[in-house]
């Protein structure tokens, strides 16, 4: 098994008492390298589908629509000869995460208290609709985009398990998350940040994302603010990106787009939407990082209706209006592949061999934009840490109070890797 690596969040507590933060990525790029070893080259998407546990659809879709790229297929032609199964299915699996992440993840970080929800219940539910998804897993895996063996009649029979899928998500959303259909929710809480609030202590008792966007408004105002310019849409960096991530030892892990860190994910691809531009205007931070997946939600479950037809139609306008959810390009050092997953953007940038099997191979995740140095995740913990007027923690339980609150500031980046802390004295050794 591959080790995924963390996310450490170092604590230093100086003389005179002065606490300073440092947020580090462990991720490393073993994965990349093992896939284009010769003897993986033949079976890489296979092990892309069996070594990532999260988001396998995202990074199939990079990873296919790279190769497209560099042997001269458009990802517009991918989706004709497919009837939009891989794009489909990547939303799929972003619903599917953000259903999780907002319902059973954020429940540990919500104060000590009773249950709001069935946690069992919830559990079992979405164990059901992951199961459903892992079919499409191994749909994906098993049918080549790029193979001229692959014909229609399957492509169609892969569309019908997305239509399979979809309705017993909608209603989980609907029961889980929003506590009324999807529509009605946009209707009800999406006019202002005051209106978000209202559904929100409403429904607070049993809904766990909306207790949570009651606790961090009581944080305070702004509380958790990304001091970080957003991650612009995939073909405006498709160059840049791609021949970077080939050709700097270090980018695809710690990248950067014109020098500076970027932020990724919902919130980087609704800022300029017209429905979300009452938070948009207040910023990214705790709140608005929440608010901004849930209205991904209800859009992706949009875009996801009416049939094969009907989604290849909406994920074509999508790319004619430069916001797609797949891209790919040809760089002067290689080809680039991008998806949008449920976290942020996801790029897998390659070369192939004389027989066509990948030779080079970098991998760029949302977590590598959020955690890189100097990048949202760290200006979040500096500025919880700031807040705490540099004070370094007391006693066991100042520790662990400063710990919950750091991870909850830095919730709403989602790192899909657990986050580690370490406590040092004076640069010293670190210490329990």
């Amino acid at each position: 098994m591959f080790d995924p690596g963390h996310i450490l969040v170092d604590l230093c507590e100086r003389r005179c008492e002065r606490l300073t933060v440092t947020v580090c990525n462990t991720r490393t790029a073993r994965v990349a390298n093992e896939l284009v070893k010769p003897e993986s080259r033949q079976n890489a998407r296979r092990l892309i589908g069996l070594v990532y546990g999260l988001c396998p659809l995202a990074h199939l879709n990079a990873f296919d629509a790279a190769r497209g790229a560099a042997k001269g297929i458009s990802v517009a032609e991918l989706r004709e000869g497919t009837l939009a199964f891989g794009e489909s299915a990547l939303m799929l699996e972003a619903l599917t995460e953000n259903l999780r992440v907002m319902t059973l993840e954020v429940q540990t970080l919500l104060p000590a208290g009773p249950r709001i929800t069935d946690d069992i219940t919830n559990a079992k539910r979405f164990g059901s609709l992951r199961g459903k998804v892992q079919t499409l897993v191994h749909v994906a895996s098993a049918m080549d985009p790029l193979a001229a063996s692959d014909d229609g009649h399957a492509w169609t029979q892969a569309a019908e398990v997305v239509d399979q899928v979809l309705p017993g998500l909608t209603d989980a959303f609907r029961d889980m998350l929003f506590g009324m259909t999807p529509e009605a929710w946009l209707e009800t809480a999406t006019a202002s940040p005051e209106a978000m609030l209202d559904w929100a202590k409403a429904h607070s008792d049993r809904l766990p994302a909306a207790a949570w966007l009651v606790h961090v408004a009581e944080r305070g105002p702004r509380w958790g603010a990304v001091d970080c310019e957003r991650l612009p849409a995939a073909p405006v960096i498709m160059d840049e990106l791609g021949s970077r991530m080939l050709s700097e030892s270090g980018f695809a892990l710690a990248p950067r787009l014109q020098h500076r860190p970027r932020l990724t994910g919902a919130f980087a691809r609704m800022e300029h939407a017209a429905i979300f531009r009452p938070f948009s205007r207040r910023g990214p931070d705790a709140l608005t990082l929440t608010a901004a997946r849930l209205f991904e939600c209800t859009l992706a479950l949009r875009l996801l209706e009416g049939g094969a037809q009907s989604r290849m139609r909406r994920f074509a306008g999508l790319e004619a209006a430069g916001t797609p959810l797949v891209a790919s390009a040809l760089t002067s050092e290689g080809a680039v592949g991008t998806a949008e997953s449920a976290r942020g953007l996801l790029a897998h940038a390659l070369t192939l061999d004389a027989d066509g099997l990948p030779a080079a191979l970098a991998i760029t995740s949302p977590t590598e934009w959020q955690f890189a140095p100097e990048g949202a995740a760290a200006r979040v913990a500096a500025e919880i840490v700031r807040r705490l007027c540099g004070e370094g923690p007391k006693c066991e339980r100042c520790r662990q109070a400063l710990e919950q609150t750091l991870k909850e500031a830095l919730f709403g980046l989602d790192a899909c890797v657990p986050v580690v802390f370490q406590h040092r004295a004076n640069g010293g050794q670190p210490h329990a």
